[in-house]
């Protein structure tokens, strides 16, 4: 195809598609995802999140704006803890026999009532990131990030590179606000998160796709 230049085929019809020998693929099937739900990986139980401890304790897991690849406070935002205390239930994209997602809600505190399924580069962009060890803000800002259509992934990394920002002095109180913009800030990395979908004070330049290098900064 590629050497016709062509890159699709488009075929409309009224039929059904149907499977040759369909016991036989039904018991593959069936086979297959028995494996699947017995694997030691089980997703079903930890889905994607269940990576985070492992990525740690290799070494290799982007820690307060990739200064480090440990963090010191990854108990708090394993796969099991988030399944000991915030996890309601399995979900599934469509068809899918896994359901490996896991929506959780923050029961008590600050942000008690939040409800949002993390993945395992959410926890690691809203959490080690940002040196967040507060599964409950990372919850909320899953939410927030779900309702106002804001990749988790992206605007974790860029609340990151500013919480250094802020530690080192290139930015203050005054860029953000009045937070303390610091690593491991769970309310402050919320409050963020709505001045970035607001663009008030710094947000508005956060908000941009070039806004970690249009940060009127110095040395």
């Amino acid at each position: 195809m590629a050497s016709k230049n062509l890159k699709a085929i488009a075929v409309k019809g009224t039929g059904e598609i149907t499977v040759n020998e369909p016991d036989k693929f039904k018991e593959v099937a069936k086979n297959a995802i028995s494996y699947v739900r017995k694997s030691k990986a089980n997703h079903t139980k930890y889905g994607t999140a269940q990576y985070t401890a492992i990525m740690n304790e290799l070494g290799c897991y982007p820690t307060r704006n990739f200064q480090t690849g440990v963090f010191d406070g990854i108990d708090t935002i394993t796969a099991e803890y988030m399944r000991e205390n915030f996890f309601v239930k399995n979900q599934a994209c469509f068809r899918c026999p896994v359901a490996c997602s896991q929506l959780c809600e923050v029961k008590e505190g600050n942000f008690k009532g939040a409800k949002s399924d993390p993945e395992y580069e959410t926890i690691g962009a809203l959490g080690a990131v940002c040196g967040v060890s507060d599964f409950a803000a990372i919850i909320k800002v899953n939410e927030i990030c779900d309702e106002l259509g804001i990749d988790t992934m992206s605007v974790g990394v860029i609340i990151g590179f500013a919480m250094e920002l802020f530690e080192r002095g290139y930015i203050t109180k005054k860029d953000t606000g009045g937070l303390e913009l610091k690593f491991g800030n769970g309310v402050a990395m919320v409050n963020m998160i709505e001045k970035i979908a607001k663009r008030e004070d710094i947000g508005d330049l956060l908000a941009e796709d070039n806004g970690l290098t249009s940060l009127p900064i110095s040395s």
